[in-house]
């Protein structure tokens, strides 16, 4: 028995092209410039940067508060981040990156120095990391790490490993259960990826590869978001898939017209 369902990687594939077009490209494209404009020797750019895009950014996924407040605190957080090689790491094409970075560089601003308030913020990389490179990192946050504790278990029988609960603390080992868990139902993947390969390559064509690695962690991504709204049978969140089966009629209207 497959873990997850036809029916809810169709919906969490609808949720992956609806952020991707309407929100994620945008940040997608202004962020793989990061490096560069942080390099520049001219502070309005930077300046500029930060209040239209990082800013924002940093509010539509709830990750302000990882930083300490005022502009310059979170001028000073990507100086650090260029400094101790991040950009640089992620903006290295068609290259597999360790995803200790995570770990490393959230114990790092955690331990020395104040800019984080000594919290971990490994979630704020991660979405940092996504938003450049979606091919090699999925999104972590407490959600998605409530959701993916409910397929640990089964993820271990079948793939004869020992990760425990409290090992999902480090994004690498959450990484890797998700790899194994996007391994599991790529067969599902693939079929909805070719039901729905119109509407992929009109809104998300920089997820598309010749093994459509991206686009397929971000459909597992979209997924374990769902699945932490799960509440109750009367919960509306627990009932989105209505919503979405209805959408579904007229998909690639809904979709191109962005309503």
């Amino acid at each position: 028995m497959k873990l997850i369902t036809k029916e809810e990687l169709e919906n969490a594939t609808i949720e992956a092209i609806f952020w991707w077009k309407n929100i994620e490209r945008f940040y997608h494209y202004q962020f793989k410039e990061i490096n560069s404009i942080l390099n520049k020797k001219r502070m309005d750019y930077q300046e500029f940067f930060i209040l239209k895009y990082f800013n924002p950014f940093l509010k539509e996924y709830s990750v302000r508060r990882n930083i300490k407040n005022g502009d310059q605190n979170v001028f000073e957080f990507l100086k650090t981040l260029r400094r101790e090689g991040f950009f640089g790491e992620l903006n290295h094409e068609n290259k597999e990156i360790n995803k200790k970075v995570i770990d490393q560089l959230s114990e790092y601003l955690c331990n020395k120095t104040e800019l984080t308030n000594r919290k971990n913020c490994k979630s704020l990389l991660s979405k940092i990391a996504f938003i450049i490179r979606p091919d090699q990192f999925f999104i972590y946050d407490s959600l998605a790490k409530s959701s993916i504790k409910k397929f640990r278990k089964n993820l271990n029988t079948r793939n004869n490993q020992n990760i425990r609960s409290k090992d999902l603390e480090n994004y690498q080992t959450f990484y890797e259960l998700s790899k194994l868990l996007t391994k599991d139902v790529d067969l599902e993947l693939n079929l909805v990826i070719e039901e729905f390969q119109e509407e992929i390559l009109h809104s998300c064509k920089e997820l598309i590869s010749k093994d459509n690695k991206a686009i397929k962690m971000r459909i597992i991504d979209k997924h374990l978001w769902i699945k932490s709204q799960e509440k109750g049978e009367d919960d509306f969140n627990t009932n989105n898939h209505l919503i979405y089966r209805n959408y579904n009629k007229n998909f690639p209207l809904y979709l191109r017209n962005g309503q």
